[in-house]
């Protein structure tokens, strides 16, 4: 027997197909979706089209087309919400506004009367700016959800109620981790029922837009959170381990009961701002340093460099690919000797708890090593290791008894530069970087032992 697990990205795709037996994987898939919808006249604004999502993950299903599925895992971006009818969910259905998305004001996110700290990009954040702003545009619909929310309502074509994890919800703001029930219903004219990881909520079914893919009747699970399935892939046995994934934004995280208090001694408002604590598996949550700086950050370094190049030199790219320019930038990175320039910052995403942070490099003289673009894209990914380190907290790694650090996701695994800035920034731990886990696997291993538990 075969369990599928699929990730929706923020960039791409990933399909993992594992047996019962030593949760082998028979098959692995990932495919760039280019969802992007540009919006010149809005930059603030980060959108992504669902229909070009859904023929990258009708893409992704023929490769493993005719293998005997068992049950069927999503997970993938949080935060992100759509909006689509349940008469006709392909046609009329919404962009996806992703976890990216910066239309909320630090004075609009203020205004609103959530109990827990809202930031741009959550679910209901968004919903609430559309109410307020742009409420015709809603009307039509009367469902939201996740991308992946959207795509296991697909694949069961037809259900009364739509349904979200608890790991989905707590992403989306206005809820209640302690009642796992969303804060104000009567804010928001239709919100999917709230269920935990493990809820089968449909079936495949021949009237599916994905019934060319997969056979009818296979039991699809509630969609869970990215993050928690790529921890799920590396923390199959040992909880005390501290989980970093680097993938388009960066995260920190380790697991703790829920049960647990923390140490009074800590800053209350330390609590409340540079980390969060999420609902994870089980009895457990995660005490989690959220980034929005990632693989974010030095694809645009890259990006900008490309830009540049052909603006001095046109046609660059085509004797010098995106692909090698990442290769010899990391190479030359791995060239300099120098110590990383400490007055930079990468911050281009500013962060949740510190929406005003920006990128710079100051105290620039003569003698700064600036020239050397080795040198500054080294200091780039020395600055994200570290501004992890710090939002987690010395502290928290102390008191959870954290000694050892699985690293994950594509833009650490693939990077050998910011790989050494990690084990420089953590050489007091013991550094593990697995190149077999990830979110789909994640989502996988989870639907496997769920299933078997039944």
């Amino acid at each position: 027997m075969s369990y599928l697990g699929i990730d929706i990205g923020t960039t791409s795709c990933k399909l993992c197909l594992i047996n019962n037996v030593n949760n082998e994987k028979l098959a692995e898939k990932s495919l760039v979706h280019n969802a992007h919808v540009d919006q010149p006249s809005h930059p603030e604004y980060d959108e992504q089209s669902p229909l070009v999502i859904v023929e990258s993950i009708k893409q992704l299903l023929d490769s493993v087309k005719g293998h005997p599925v068992q049950s069927i895992q999503l997970c993938g971006q949080m935060h992100g919400i759509l909006f689509w009818h349940s008469n006709d969910s392909l046609k009329i259905v919404s962009n996806l506004i992703t976890w990216q998305d910066q239309r909320c004001s630090k004075e609009f996110l203020d205004s609103l009367s959530s109990k827990t700290k809202m930031s741009a990009g959550y679910g209901l954040a968004t919903y609430s700016w559309l109410k307020q702003n742009k409420s015709e545009s809603i009307k039509k619909y009367d469902r939201c959800g996740t991308i992946m929310d959207y795509i296991a309502e697909l694949s069961c074509y037809s259900q009364n109620t739509s349904f979200i994890s608890t790991q989905n919800a707590n992403s989306w703001g206005y809820y209640d981790i302690k009642t796992n029930t969303w804060e104000e219903n009567g804010l928001f004219d239709y919100l999917p029922n709230i269920v935990q990881p493990g809820t089968i909520i449909g079936h495949t079914s021949s009237k599916s837009c994905f019934s060319s893919y997969l056979p009818e009747n296979i039991p699809v699970f509630v969609s869970l959170g990215d993050l928690q399935c790529s921890v799920y892939s590396c923390l199959e046995n040992d909880k005390n381990d501290c989980v970093c994934n680097i993938s388009t934004s960066a995260q920190l995280c380790v697991t703790i009961e829920r049960k647990h208090e923390m140490n009074k001694n800590f800053k209350e408002d330390q609590l409340l701002s540079s980390y969060i604590r999420v609902p994870y598996f089980d009895n457990n949550d995660l005490l989690v340093a959220a980034s929005l700086n990632g693989g974010n950050v030095l694809t645009s370094f890259i990006q900008m460099i490309d830009m540049w190049l052909n603006e001095l030199i046109p046609n660059s790219s085509s004797f010098l690919s995106i692909q090698e320019l990442w290769s010899k930038i990391i190479q030359l990175g791995l060239k300099s000797s120098s110590c990383p320039l400490l007055d930079l910052s990468a911050a281009l995403y500013g962060e949740r708890h510190d929406p005003d942070m920006c990128a710079y490099i100051q105290n620039i003289r003569f003698n700064t090593n600036i020239n050397n673009i080795g040198l500054v894209f080294r200091s780039i990914c020395h600055w994200i290791i570290q501004n992890l380190y710090t939002m987690i907290t010395k502290q928290i790694l102390v008191e959870t008894n954290t000694q050892r650090i699985i690293c994950t996701g594509n833009a650490l695994i693939k990077n050998q530069l910011l790989q050494n800035e990690l084990k420089l920034i953590f050489s007091d731990m013991n550094v593990i970087f697995n190149h077999n886990s990830d979110a789909a696997y994640g989502a996988a291993l989870f639907c496997l032992h769920h299933q078997s538990k039944k």
